[in-house]
């Protein structure tokens, strides 16, 4: 029995911006050829300029990624998040044997690929032999024709019988009857959705979605409308301490009292040691309260400049001493490890950090700034707007990955910055973006690496940082 296998059809991305521009309506003109990738900071020393230039070779490999992006199956992709996980724990150094929650997660994996495997058929087939008498065989002459039974397929519970025109004249002496016995429907599988409540559970049971603060994103100077006003107690200023001056280099935000979210090309850079939390928008600030770096974490899949450019380009920084939070000081929300973007969809986002960055004898001055209701969209349309559009021709969509969300400022405008928004039915504001970088040539838009894929990555990152206290204590 031939077992037909349905192979799961996942659409890559190329389908999604093509239907995203038929069902609007745009047209996709061939893209004239542009120049090489570089990313600007103009106001910024070399150190934190992300790279002067993207190689083809970077380029076309990058192409390829863009291509190749695949919206899977719901059971493929809760199998894939929980790869994920695993992986990540695997990075970070846990050990199933160790680790209940890696254990439960390797066995929910099985679980989902025992569950998309091909039902268990069982086959039965049985061969007769009826012996036809010779007197039989004699009476029908070499020219007769019958209609015989050529064989029986059985389904449960109404036998089906197909009968074939055959001469009997090249009948052998026996007549050969083949049973079949079809499998009966297989039971209700469970659907993506019933293990990725189970994940969820597993998680919670772990309490690893307990080491980020569940009040978070409140700006108590402005209650009613968190990013109105121009208070942001969530946006730090990244720096350094030259000669007893303060430096202004980096923008982060505080995740926790003991931690800063930001670039990883910030968390890499020596020259990063301190944090400022203004409270007049002004760095260096008199009244700011200070803290210094005393750990850095990057993403563990950044092993080069490059993959700064790959949606990976996020990172941790431990604080010295705890923040301790009031009205000017507050952690910021993540996304939650479940709530994807999509690569089509707009937004509205604010984009937040400091500019008018001046060097003078007293350090290295900033002004906080920021940008509200700026338009951004996901990677599947930004890809071909900066491929065809000529307002925005660029040959970032050759960097693009799922893990950018496009913004449409200029990089010189924002510079070093974060994405924040409002979640609409809570009024908590999120970050959604760090890293971003843009085309030399036309600074226009902005792709910035997306936080929601990094959320369980920072929750061990986080894990890992409470259990290490806990034993020194």
């Amino acid at each position: 029995m031939v077992v037909e296998v349905v192979m799961v059809v996942l659409l890559n991305l190329q389908g999604l911006v093509n239907a995203y521009y038929h069902n609007t309506g745009m047209v996709q003109p061939v893209p004239a050829t542009t120049t090489t990738v570089a990313t600007h900071a103009t106001s910024l020393p070399p150190m934190m300029v992300l790279t002067t230039s993207a190689s083809e070779p970077l380029a076309s490999r990058h192409r390829r990624r863009i291509r190749s992006i695949l919206r899977p199956s719901p059971m493929v992709k809760t199998r894939k998040t929980i790869d994920d996980m695993v992986r990540m724990m695997s990075m970070e150094g846990s050990q199933a044997a160790h680790d209940s929650l890696m254990h439960d997660l390797l066995q929910l994996a099985e679980e989902i690929t025992e569950s998309m495997m091909p039902t268990s058929r069982t086959t039965e087939a049985t061969l007769t032999s009826a012996t036809i008498m010779p007197t039989a065989i004699a009476d029908i002459t070499a020219s007769s024709t019958t209609t015989i039974p050529t064989r029986t397929t059985v389904v449960d519970p109404t036998t089906v019988t197909r009968t074939t025109k055959v001469n009997v004249a090249t009948i052998p002496g026996a007549v050969m009857v083949d049973t079949f016995t079809r499998p009966s429907r297989p039971t209700a599988t469970p659907t993506a959705q019933v293990f990725l409540d189970r994940v969820k559970d597993v998680l919670a049971a772990s309490g690893i979605e307990l080491v980020l603060p569940l009040d978070c994103g409140r700006n108590p100077l402005n209650t009613t409308a968190a990013l109105e006003g121009g208070q942001l107690p969530w946006l730090v200023a990244l720096g350094s301490r030259e000669n007893g001056r303060f430096h202004y280099r980096c923008t982060g935000v505080i995740i926790t009292n003991f931690h800063v979210l930001t670039d990883a090309d910030c968390v890499a850079s020596p020259h990063i040691n301190v944090v400022q939390a203004s409270r007049s928008g002004v760095v260096p600030d008199q009244g700011a309260v200070e803290n210094y770096v005393a750990g850095r974490r990057i993403h563990p899949d950044i092993e080069s400049k490059d993959d700064l450019f790959s949606g990976l380009n996020i990172g941790i920084l431990e604080l010295a001493q705890p923040f301790v939070f009031n009205d000017h000081i507050q952690p910021v929300c993540l996304p939650g490890v479940f709530e994807e973007q999509d690569l089509e969809a707009a937004y509205l986002v604010t984009v937040a950090g400091f500019n008018n960055i001046v060097d003078l004898p007293e350090g290295r001055i900033a002004r906080r700034y920021m940008e509200s209701m700026v338009g951004a969209e996901g990677a599947a349309p930004c890809y071909y707007r900066t491929r065809v559009d000529p307002d925005f021709s660029s040959m970032i969509h050759t960097l693009l990955t799922e893990k950018h969300l496009c913004v449409y400022i200029s990089f010189e405008t924002v510079g070093k910055s974060v994405l924040l928004m409002e979640d609409d039915r809570t009024g908590r504001v999120r970050v959604v973006g760090v890293g971003g970088f843009a085309n030399a040539r036309s600074t226009v838009p902005v792709a910035y690496t997306l936080v929601q894929p990094y959320r369980f990555w920072v929750e061990l990152v986080l894990k890992k940082f409470l259990n290490n206290m806990a034993a020194r204590s």
